[in-house]
């Protein structure tokens, strides 16, 4: 039995993974228009991915091959989809893509880390924050710059938390309804 294929665009896939979705546009039909997608990420480092269309009817449906995302390197990307006629283009789709490690590529003895970027970045965050405060109890204020430090890290912090919250929370919170009929 095949994978049933989302109707709207992923969130995120794990390099190695086939990826696919189908999208439906009734203001842009498919015999008509093209649809194509960039994800870019904000490191030098990262893929540049350009994924395009083919048309099935009057949907598109969108198919990236397992060797092809095995390439992608992992992080977070920012998603666009654009239609366009030859003449005219819209953007039809904007949000954020991530693409998790491939972790059968991981050998023995290397090590791998499961935590999410947000988890990662609130570690160092908490790290800082700590290293900051130990400063201000050793030393006191040295002027605002150490303030405007704690500052701007328990921002930064409490920015973070919100995110691995709504990360952890996601799939816990899915309810499922059941109407049950006379027969």
């Amino acid at each position: 039995m095949a994978a049933e294929v989302p109707e709207k665009e992923p969130t995120s896939v794990q390099a190695g993974d086939t990826l696919a979705w189908t999208k439906d546009l009734a203001d842009y039909p498919a015999d008509e228009w093209d649809l194509s997608y960039s994800a870019r990420g904000a490191l030098p480092s990262q893929t540049l991915i350009d994924i395009t269309a083919t048309e099935d009817d009057t949907t598109f449906e969108l198919l990236v091959s397992s060797a092809t995302t095995a390439q992608w390197v992992s992080g977070r990307y920012t998603l666009v989809g654009y239609v366009s006629n030859g003449i005219e283009r819209y953007e039809v789709y904007r949000g954020t893509f991530e693409v998790r490690e491939n972790i059968s590529d991981i050998g023995e003895g290397e090590s791998f880390d499961g935590r999410s970027d947000a988890e990662r970045m609130l570690q160092k965050v908490n790290l800082a924050y700590e290293d900051a405060l130990r400063a201000v109890g050793e030393y006191g204020y040295n002027g605002t710059d150490t303030k405007l430090q704690l500052e701007a890290l328990s921002k930064e912090r409490d920015k973070l938390k919100a995110e691995v919250a709504q990360e952890q929370a996601r799939g816990k919170n899915r309810r499922i309804l059941t109407r049950f009929r006379n027969p």
